[in-house]
């Protein structure tokens, strides 16, 4: 039973030690969706942050 448990967990292991550039990448690419989805309300209510005016798409 342990097996199932710890050989997972001493590949990744090895892995990271010799790989760790994969597991930063990996690891980064994690984190990107998540603070997509996490950073901007905090943004706006911790930091008072407002979004600017559009750009105008005609002359005026």
């Amino acid at each position: 039973m342990a097996t199932y448990i710890l050989g997972p967990i001493n590949f990744l292991r090895r892995v990271s030690v010799e790989y760790p550039s994969y597991t930063w990448a990996v690891g980064i690419g994690i984190i990107g969706p998540i603070g997509a989805v996490v950073i901007p309300p905090i943004r706006r209510k911790y930091f008072g942050y407002i979004p600017s005016e559009p750009i105008p798409t005609t002359y005026p």
